[in-house]
């Protein structure tokens, strides 16, 4: 979007499956302005300001109390009537993720041209909290590769399934029906996990892997273990560290980034979370251990 006509939008994290962005428009006046057209099929949550979205006759207040939605290829006009503009967080989704994410939960959706059936939906406070800690964690630029495509595919899922909820729609029954076929999807995506915990990964990686919907994977492998994939690489990761620690490694910076950590300081943060203590304390801890055994053994 041009910078002209007081629209700035940048791409914070972006793959081949999802996309978050920052809109901040600054518009002269709050007057209606000419027509634009969607590229994408994408979902904005207001965060300060309010804009209309013009469907035709039809107008939509976007405000912090509904996130707004973008069928691909629709045509619209935006007006401010309130002056200072607006800030948005927009989630973009690759087509086919995003069907599969709608069908889970409107199996109407489903091959539908136009995706979402409504312009507009009012978010639940704890999706639109969920919003916020997804877009701190990205600015922070801690959270990469299948983590935020995770967080992106579960906060758009359960805005899609409050939706449904509300009107009263019955949810659809899920793809794996039977707890043999949870438990064996859940034990595939462990064992490549177990294999590739250290290496950055994508959603689309883990998903081809194990020959699942990456939707359907995300969704089952928590029911079935607790923890989102990142989640779980991520336990995978610490306790390797706890491992290589316990062995005398004492390059702290070179163990954050062989395990797949952003760096130094991430890995430090995530492992007194974990333990309660700091890898360099737990390193310090092991080395006074192994002195006070080497002592006794030099005594006898």
């Amino acid at each position: 979007m041009p910078e002209s006509c007081g629209i700035r939008f940048t791409s914070l994290f972006k793959s081949s499956a999802v996309m978050v962005g920052d809109v901040r428009c600054r518009p002269a006046d709050g007057a209606c302005g000419c027509e634009e057209c969607s590229t994408m099929d994408d979902i904005a949550f207001v965060r300060r300001g309010v804009f209309v979205k013009h469907l035709g006759t039809r107008q939509v207040v976007a405000n912090a109390n509904h996130a707004v939605f973008f069928n691909r290829d629709e045509v619209y006009r935006v007006s401010h009537p309130v002056a200072g503009g607006d800030d948005c967080s927009v989630f973009w989704i690759r087509r086919d993720l995003l069907d599969s994410v709608a069908a889970a939960h409107d199996p109407a959706a489903s091959g539908r041209r136009r995706l979402f059936a409504v312009p507009e939906a009012p978010v639940a406070n704890s999706i639109y909290l969920s919003h916020l800690e997804l877009m701190r964690a990205v600015h922070s630029r801690h959270l990469t590769d299948i983590a935020v495509e995770e967080r992106v595919l579960a906060l758009v899922g359960g805005l899609l399934q409050s939706i449904h909820e509300v009107r009263g729609a019955p949810r659809r029954t899920r793809r794996f029906d039977t707890d043999a076929a949870h438990a064996d999807a859940a034990a595939r995506v462990r064992n490549f996990l177990s294999a590739h915990y250290a290496e950055p990964l994508g959603i689309d990686d883990v998903a081809e892997a194990v020959h699942l919907s990456p939707y359907h994977m995300c969704r089952v492998f928590r029911d079935r273990t607790g923890h989102t994939i990142h989640g779980y690489r991520t336990q995978l990761r610490l306790r390797a560290a706890l491992a290589r620690l316990d062995e005398g490694d004492d390059d702290l910076t070179r163990l954050a980034l062989d395990l797949g950590f952003s760096d130094h300081s991430h890995f430090t943060t995530l492992f007194r979370r974990a333990f309660g203590v700091s890898p360099s304390a737990f390193r310090a801890g092991r080395t006074r251990s192994l002195r006070r055994e080497m002592s006794k053994t030099l005594q006898a």
